[in-house]
């Protein structure tokens, strides 16, 4: 009984005339911004889906804000109140990927609800992401508190490194050439960027 296996292919089996590369490079960005809530009880008229918002900040070369919704984002959530982060302007094709968390601090900017850290690819301006029910309105024991945002971006970007394939040299053939002549020559060497010059006599032995 025979059997066979297949040899992996040679992808240089042809002569390779130039060849090109590159590589993909992510980086991060973080960021904070703190969002400072003044006299909440002159925001309880507001209605579900009625927000506020931060003053716009930057991070990995996107314009964001946190978006506030005093009595909640619809009328499911109205014993709540909602918080999003929103991406506000740039380029986001295909897609900026953000991971953040959204905290409550009280006046003297001690945490008191921390939520578990957000992964989220934001597809368009304008689109936003959060918690529709970020903390009860019963937890609000001061008319002032802070909504404290850490923002991380991951952005990425694609590194040219082209090259040329250097042809294959010839100085063998002109070696040959000469020690069948019996000439004598000067030869040049180029090594590291710097050039020795050494007299050298071939003779064909």
């Amino acid at each position: 009984m025979s059997s066979s296996s297949a040899s992996p292919a040679n992808y240089d089996e042809h002569p390779v005339e130039t060849s090109s590369s590159s590589r993909s490079l992510a980086n991060t960005v973080t960021v904070a911004h703190n969002f400072e809530i003044t006299s909440y009880s002159l925001l309880d008229g507001f209605h579900p889906g009625d927000y506020i918002c931060s003053r716009r900040f930057t991070a990995g070369g996107y314009d964001w804000c946190i978006r506030f919704y005093p009595n909640g984002h619809t009328e499911e959530d109205a014993f709540y109140t909602s918080a999003f982060l929103c991406l506000c302007r740039g380029e986001p094709w295909p897609g900026v990927r953000a991971k953040y968390t959204l905290s409550l601090l009280d006046r003297d900017r001690n945490a008191t609800i921390r939520r578990s850290a957000l992964r989220h690819i934001f597809a368009s301006t304008g689109c936003y992401y959060g918690y529709s029910r970020f903390f009860s309105k019963k937890h609000i024991v001061d008319d002032c508190f802070t909504i404290r945002c850490v923002l991380t971006v991951i952005t990425q970007h694609t590194e040219d490194r082209s090259f040329v394939v250097i042809p294959r040299s010839d100085l063998r053939d002109h070696l040959v050439d000469m020690l069948e002549g019996g000439e004598g020559t000067e030869v040049t060497w180029a090594a590291n960027c710097s050039t020795l010059i050494d007299a050298c006599w071939l003779h064909d032995h």
